[in-house]
């Protein structure tokens, strides 16, 4: 009767590149240490990797992204008092974002003192490199007056690279000089 391993692999998905990682317990031995290792996978495309020897237990098997992008920051600051007019509002993201959807369709900018939705003086900018939204408008706040508060609100309509929506609905203000 021959003795088997048994292996329980873990899979982590980063931002930037694609790690596998498997930790084996051995219970041919009745070992209670762990042996782990830690390979950086050659392809980070969605097609399967087969040629990584060093990870047999994922060749033909595609590596799915499900993990949910979250809004890392926004600024201006929730609440912020005083905002210079001409601002540039930056999101920054947990993970790379589809930029197809970063648009006025699921991000809404109101000007609360007179309902205005300024979606259409916006210009969305997205940087993959650093995974952040801008958001300029084309016409300063100040032709509304100072003291202005603005309404910024994220939809779920937003989806990272790999199709997963936002986490959640995010909604802040702020105030202008």
């Amino acid at each position: 009767m021959s003795k088997k391993a048994l292996v329980v692999v873990l899979a982590t998905v980063l931002v930037s590149s694609v790690f596998a990682s498997y930790i084996g317990y051995n219970i041919a031995k009745n070992s209670l240490k762990a042996e782990s290792t830690q390979t950086q996978l050659q392809s980070t495309s969605s097609e399967s990797p087969t040629n990584d020897t060093n990870l047999p237990f994922l060749q033909g098997k595609k590596i799915t992204d499900t993990t949910q992008p979250e809004i890392i920051s926004v600024t201006p600051a929730t609440g912020a008092q005083g905002v210079a007019k001409d601002v540039a509002v930056t999101i920054k993201f947990s993970k790379s974002m589809d930029k197809t959807t970063l648009d006025s369709s699921t991000i809404y900018v109101y000007e609360q003192k007179n309902q205005t939705l300024l979606n259409n003086l916006l210009n969305f900018s997205y940087d993959d490199s650093q995974n952040s939204l801008f958001l300029t408008f084309q016409k300063e706040f100040g032709d509304w007056g100072s003291g202005n508060t603005i309404s910024i609100t994220l939809t779920t309509g937003i989806l990272d690279s790999s199709g997963n929506p936002l986490n959640e609905a995010k909604t802040w203000q702020f105030s202008t000089e």
